[in-house]
C-alpha cells in the first residue's frame, strides 16, 4: 500500500503538472485534476482521515475546490472547500508577515535586538535579533522541550498570564545564527513583540491589516474545540483503528505560532496574495522566502515562516501545520504560479509542526 505521505506527494506532483495548462474557468477541470481527486477520495476510503479539503489555484483562478468525507464523525456534515480547519503552524506566516509589515511601517526592524522589545525575558542570549526568531535560528528552546511550560500549555483552562510567566524564563540552547532549529518559542516571542509594538491583540492587528482588506473572512483565532457547528471540521485521532474526536486545547495560548483557523480557499488566496505583493512589498517578501543564513556560511531550507524544501523537484514555497487532530499543507510553485492547499481532520504528517 502506498504510504499516506507518498499519496499526498503524488497529489502535489500531479497538480503541478496539470496546472501548467490549467483552464481559466474553474468549471473546465482538466482530466489530471480529476485523477488528483480520485487519489484523495481513495486515501479517505482507506481510513486515512475522516475528511479532507483540497484547493488548487492557477494564478488567481481556483481550478479545483472540493471537500471529501465528513467534518466530524459526530455529525453527517460533509467537508466543503469552505469548511474551517485548524491551521496550526501555517499561522506562523501571519505573524511573520505582520512583523515585516511593521518593519515597512517603521515601527521596528528585523535587526532590532530582541531585548529591546522583550526586556522581561530573563535568558536571552547575546546578539539575539528579531531576524533570528523569524528564521528559527535564535537558539531559544522549543516549548515542548520545557516540561513545566508544556504542562501549562496542555492543561485545559490555562491563562495567558500563567503561560507567559514561565515562557519568560525560556533558555537558549545555542548562539543565535549558529544553527537552525524549529521552535514554537520563537513565534510566541514574535507575537508578544507585535502586540507590544502595535498596542493591539494579535487577532485585531492581523484582521485590520490583512484579513479584512483581503476578504479572508474565515481566518480567526480558534475556539478551544473546533468543529462545534456545521462548516467547521473537528480534529481526530485514531487509536486502535477507530476515529476519536480530539480533546480541547488552549488555542488562545498558541496564538501566533499555531492557534488560527481558516478554510482552504482563504489559505490559497492568502498564499497567492503574499506572492504577488498584495500583503508585503517585494523587498519584504524576498526576505521572507530567502534561505536563512548561518554563521558558518551555509543556509537553512527555511526562510521566515516559509519552508523551502522541494521534495517534488520543483521550486516550492509553503508550510505545514500539524496538531490538535489536524494536518495541513500549503505549497506555492512560483514557476507555475500555482497554489495547492490540502487539509485533513486527522494528524497525519510528521513534518514542521
Amino acid at each position: 500500500m502506498i504510504s499516506v505521505r507518498v499519496r499526498w506527494m503524488i497529489v502535489l506532483v500531479l497538480v503541478q503538472g496539470c496546472a501548467l495548462q490549467a483552464p481559466t474557468r474553474p468549471s473546465a477541470i482538466p482530466s489530471g485534476l480529476g485523477e488528483v481527486s480520485a487519489i484523495v477520495a481513495a486515501a479517505l476510503h482507506e481510513q486515512q482521515a475522516p475528511g479532507a479539503s483540497l484547493v488548487v489555484m492557477k494564478r488567481d483562478e481556483i481550478v479545483l475546490a472540493r471537500g471529501y468525507g465528513l467534518e466530524t464523525v459526530e455529525r453527517a456534515d460533509s467537508v466543503a472547500p469552505t469548511t474551517v480547519f485548524l491551521l496550526n503552524s501555517m499561522s506562523k506566516q501571519f505573524t511573520a508577515a505582520l512583523i515585516l509589515k511593521l518593519a515597512e511601517e517603521g515601527s521596528l526592524t528585523v535587526d532590532d535586538p530582541v531585548a529591546r522589545h522583550l526586556p522581561d525575558f530573563t535568558h536571552l542570549p547575546p546578539g539575539l535579533k528579531i531576524r533570528h526568531l523569524l528564521t528559527h535560528t535564535s537558539g531559544m528552546r522549543e516549548i515542548v522541550a520545557q516540561p513545566e511550560l508544556n504542562a501549562v500549555l496542555e492543561k485545559v483552562g490555562s491563562s495567558n498570564e500563567e503561560f507567559l510567566a514561565l515562557a519568560r524564563n525560556s533558555p537558549s540552547d545555542f548562539a543565535p545564527g549558529s544553527r537552525w532549529s524549529y521552535a514554537n518559542t520563537n513565534y510566541l516571542m514574535l507575537t508578544l513583540i507585535a502586540e507590544r509594538v502595535t498596542g493591539e491583540r494579535l487577532e485585531d492587528a492581523l484582521s485590520a491589516r490583512f484579513f479584512r482588506p483581503l476578504g479572508l473572512s474565515s481566518m480567526r483565532e480558534c475556539p478551544p474545540l473546533p468543529g462545534g457547528q456545521r462548516g467547521e471540521a473537528r480534529g481526530h485521532t485514531r487509536p486502535a483503528g477507530v476515529f476519536v474526536p480530539h480533546p480541547p486545547e488552549n488555542f488562545h495560548l498558541f496564538s501566533g505560532f499555531g492557534g488560527y483557523c481558516g478554510n482552504a480557499v482563504d489559505v490559497a488566496r492568502w498564499t497567492r496574495a503574499l506572492a504577488t505583493g498584495r500583503i508585503l512589498s517585494a523587498e519584504s517578501y524576498a526576505q521572507m522566502i530567502a534561505p536563512a543564513p548561518l554563521d558558518n556560511g551555509r543556509t537553512a531550507d527555511y526562510g521566515m515562516a516559509m519552508a523551502l524544501v522541494s521534495p517534488d523537484s520543483a521550486r516550492r514555497l509553503g508550510h505545514g501545520g500539524y496538531g490538535g487532530g489536524f494536518s495541513s499543507q500549503l505549497a506555492y510553485y512560483p514557476g507555475a504560479e500555482m497554489t495547492v492547499v490540502v487539509m485533513l481532520n486527522r494528524w497525519v504528517f510528521p513534518e514542521y509542526s
